[in-house]
């Protein structure tokens, strides 16, 4: 029953040296954990292989079961294989909304930043991070602003 606007995606191979062995061999070769934007886990399976195949059902309950709850699709999804890109946005449509593709605007220069003439000034606590992100915010046309900012983890 648990939101899952952002979500991360990603196999550990950790506790599946230590369960479910036949003869001595492993069962399982990973555990597909998908997490929300709170680090709480939407799915959890054991897999035999990384073949999409292996947890192309898990997402389709989870799609279900966030229509299902009245939750939003996701909007992002984080992995360390960018294979897995089209597999999920054809496992979440939603993750194609608003999406240009980078190849429609090919014929354009890349933006560059310089940084010289800048100053950067690290943040560290929740109060020092929402202070200059209410700053940023503050220059925001008020028909752009959807939602005030919260952060709650502190960088170290």
């Amino acid at each position: 029953m648990l939101p899952a606007n952002i979500c991360s995606i990603d196999h550990s191979h950790k506790i599946t040296k230590h369960i479910a062995r036949v003869d001595g061999e492993q069962v399982f070769t990973g555990l597909l954990t998908v997490t929300n934007d709170l680090g709480q886990i939407r799915t959890c399976n054991l897999v035999a292989t990384k073949s999409h195949s292996q947890f192309e059902s898990a997402l389709f309950q989870m799609r279900r079961s966030l229509d299902t709850y009245g939750h939003d699709q996701p909007q992002i999804f984080y992995t360390d294989n960018i294979s897995d890109r089209l597999f999920l946005e054809n496992s979440f449509p939603s993750l194609r909304n608003n999406v240009v593709a980078i190849d429609k605007y090919a014929d354009l220069d890349p933006f560059e930043v310089s940084i010289t003439g800048m100053t950067i000034f690290p943040k560290d606590t929740s109060q020092s991070i929402n202070d200059a992100i209410s700053t940023i915010l503050d220059d925001i046309p008020v028909q752009w602003a959807t939602k005030p900012f919260q952060c709650f983890v502190p960088f170290k």
